[in-house]
């Protein structure tokens, strides 16, 4: 799969999960810029991306999965 493929699933679950406008998801989001990205929308959305893309994070990781292009890198590095 590629990257853009990835990127392109990838900020539908987090429009989702997040409830926000997916035009408005950047690598950059974070829960520091993104409205409605709270402790829970960041589990929620982690376990979306876990069953969208056949992948599992280590509960060690999860904190560090604090970006959408950290949570792309991860589900890249998992898939390839």
């Amino acid at each position: 799969m590629t990257e853009s493929r990835v990127w392109s699933r990838l900020t539908g679950i987090a429009s989702d999960a997040l409830n926000v406008d997916e035009a408005d998801l950047r690598p950059q989001s974070s829960s520091d810029n993104t409205e409605g990205w709270t402790s829970l929308s960041h589990l929620r959305l982690l376990t979306r991306v876990e069953k969208e893309f056949g992948v599992r994070f280590r509960g060690s990781e999860l904190p560090q999965l604090d970006t959408l292009a950290k949570i792309e890198a991860a589900v890249m590095a998992r898939i390839a």
